[in-house]
Order: C-alpha cells, then sequence, then structure tokens
C-alpha cells in the first residue's frame, strides 16, 4: 500500500505545471510534454554498380573509418490520464521503429536536453507493449519507469489527459493551430527546443489511406505541410489568437491531433494530414483495458 500511495503523489506533481479543461495554456507550457524519439538502426548503405555496400567514413586524422549509421525519428508526447496511468504517444508508424534500446530526449533543468534509454523512461527491457489503434495511425506505450526516475528526469512533463479533444469534428477552419515537433532533429542538441509550426485546418473529417500502410482512416487537411521529424507530434489549438491587432483567447486548450505526415502530388502542392485526437483516446482506453495497466 505505501508504495502506491508514493507513486500516486509522484504522478500528482508531473502535471502539475499543466494546465486543465476549460485553460489557457501557453506553448512554453506545452514544451515539456514534447519529447524526442531517436532509433540508431542498421549502417547505411547505397547502391554500387548494383551491389549494396556499406557507408563508412573517416574523419581527418583519424586513422580509422567508422560506420555511418541510419537513424530513425520522430515526435511524441507524454499523457497523465484520468486514472493516474502514465503514456508516451506517437504515431504508429514512428513507434514501430522503436526498440528497448531507442533514446528519448526531452526538457531537463534550464533546458537542457536529457536523453535515456526508452527502456529506462517504459520500465520496459526486453519488449515495448506498444497499444496500437486498430486503424488510426496512433500508439501509446505505458510507462512504468522507476520512481527515482519519474522524481528526477519527469517533474511536471505529463500532459493532462483532460486536454485531449474526444469531438469527432474537425478543428475551426478559423482557429490557428500549432504543431510541437522535431523536423529533421532539430531541436534537441544544444537546447531543448521544439518547433512550432502554425497552421490552419483546410478540410473537414475525411477518408484517406495511410501512406505507411494503407490502410483507410479519417484525417483532417492543414493547409501547410509537415516535415521529416514532425510525425508523431501533437497538434494544439492554443486558444490564444490575434485578430489584426488584437488578441483575443478561445474556450480552452485541447489537444485536437497528431501529425501523420505531408500529403504532395507532382505539382509540388503540399498539405498535412492529421489524425483527430479521439483516436488518441480511444487508444489510451485501449492501453487503460489492458490487465496489466489497470
Amino acid at each position: 500500500m505505501k508504495k502506491r500511495i508514493s507513486l500516486l503523489c509522484v504522478i500528482y506533481f508531473t502535471s502539475a505545471s499543466f494546465c486543465y479543461a476549460g485553460e489557457i495554456c501557453s506553448r512554453e507550457n506545452i514544451v515539456p510534454c514534447v519529447v524526442l524519439l531517436e532509433q540508431k538502426s542498421n549502417i547505411a548503405s547505397i547502391s554500387i554498380n548494383g551491389v549494396k555496400s556499406e557507408l563508412w567514413y573517416k574523419e581527418p586524422g583519424s586513422a580509422e573509418p567508422k560506420p555511418r549509421y541510419e537513424f530513425f525519428q520522430g515526435t511524441g508526447f507524454l499523457v497523465s490520464s484520468e486514472n493516474n496511468k502514465l503514456f508516451l504517444v506517437t504515431a504508429a508508424h514512428v513507434a514501430l521503429t522503436m526498440t528497448p534500446s531507442a533514446q528519448i530526449t526531452f526538457k531537463g533543468e534550464n533546458d537542457a536536453p536529457i536523453s535515456l534509454a526508452l527502456s529506462e523512461a517504459s520500465g520496459f527491457k526486453k519488449e515495448l507493449p506498444w497499444v496500437y489503434h486498430p486503424e488510426a495511425d496512433v500508439a501509446v506505450l505505458p510507462l512504468f519507469p522507476e520512481n527515482v526516475i519519474l522524481i528526477k528526469y519527469f517533474k511536471n512533463h505529463f500532459l493532462p489527459q483532460s486536454l485531449i479533444s474526444s469531438e469527432k469534428v474537425p478543428p475551426s477552419r478559423d482557429i490557428p493551430l500549432t504543431v510541437f515537433g522535431f523536423p529533421l532533429g532539430f531541436g534537441a542538441v544544444d537546447t531543448f527546443s521544439p518547433l512550432t509550426k502554425t497552421s490552419h485546418t483546410a478540410s473537414s473529417l475525411m477518408q484517406l489511406s495511410r501512406f505507411d500502410n494503407g490502410k483507410v482512416t479519417t484525417f483532417y487537411i492543414l493547409e501547410d505541410p509537415s516535415i521529416t521529424g514532425y510525425s508523431g507530434g501533437p497538434v494544439f489549438d492554443v486558444s490564444m489568437y490575434k485578430i489584426g491587432a488584437l488578441s483575443t483567447t478561445g474556450s480552452g486548450t485541447k489537444l485536437v491531433g497528431i501529425m501523420h505526415g505531408t500529403l504532395s502530388d507532382p505539382t509540388g502542392g503540399k498539405l498535412a494530414a492529421v489524425v483527430p485526437s479521439y483516436f488518441i483516446v480511444e487508444t489510451i482506453n485501449l492501453a487503460l483495458s489492458e490487465p496489466s495497466n489497470k
């Protein structure tokens, strides 16, 4: 019983810096819940005369060449559910590239980037029990890190689930939306500073094929394209708007989607496809239904 009480106390203050339903949350306050996910993979290769060849490089002054590794990168975010369970949320196509050896990078003191193995952050050493939505590009990983890691690294990093919109409607075209993430891996090297990109909804909810597996599911479209590395990033209605010289506020900050990827055609036209946030809620509920997560 003592263990359970101490864990609940830790979780209580991990989300203490965030606003709650109906409140306004600044972009800076959202930053701590956003994380970079990075998986080191095989040695990079190219085809030379039809033969697959490894890429090695030699630094000036170095005696030995080094292999150039491939890296898979994506964005995720941390969520505390309504019953105080902790989760990492990202796009399913990002989660599929991650193993326990993957690195999760998040905000430390004085905006220093802190990196841990995903095995340490999750508590799972051998296999990551991702929970995937059966239709949408969403994956959720239950987190059971040791208390010392929660206290030392994750204070004020978890977004309350109450901020995730469960409405099955797209955001208004008149509301600016902000995507948080790490395009091309920028924003997590010397200073932790995920990049933000503002756009507007360009459509209602529509059926499209996922670019990663071809499954038909529901998206809404943004007027501007995404960039490699934004995949899995949260899309927010921050609820603070500027109309000319006037500033106004909406009905409260809401997480309204998760970035899927860019739509493009041969003419060079590009838009972004976003997974509606109700799929995130459904995936968290799927994870909570697992006996080990109750």
